[in-house]
């Protein structure tokens, strides 16, 4: 492989990795499933149980925190992806 793809390939890896400012504090997470997603016993079904339906992410991290269990934007991602949680974005404030 060429110097120049191998970089090209190392800035998107990065840019893919990057980004954690992208979930907002202040967004609302909605349960699409109905019990706990994660299998029992495990760490993830524990991070799962935090989960309240119309919650904001920050009271999210704040709730495993508090329990010890450490919560993030990456597990919010994740379960995104599962199709486990969705994320409803809070709306533009008006400026007068």
């Amino acid at each position: 492989m060429a110097k120049s793809a191998k970089k090209a390939k190392a800035k998107t890896a990065t840019k893919k990795t990057a980004g954690n400012g992208r979930i907002p504090d202040d967004a609302v997470i909605k349960l699409l499933v109905k019990g706990n997603a994660r299998r029992a016993g495990t760490q993830a079904h524990a991070r799962f149980a935090l989960y309240k339906n119309d919650m904001t992410v920050a009271a999210y991290i704040a709730a495993g925190e508090t329990s010890g269990t450490r919560c993030g934007r990456g597990n919010i991602r994740a379960d995104i992806k599962r199709g486990n949680v969705a994320l409803e974005m809070p709306r533009a404030r008006d400026s007068k």
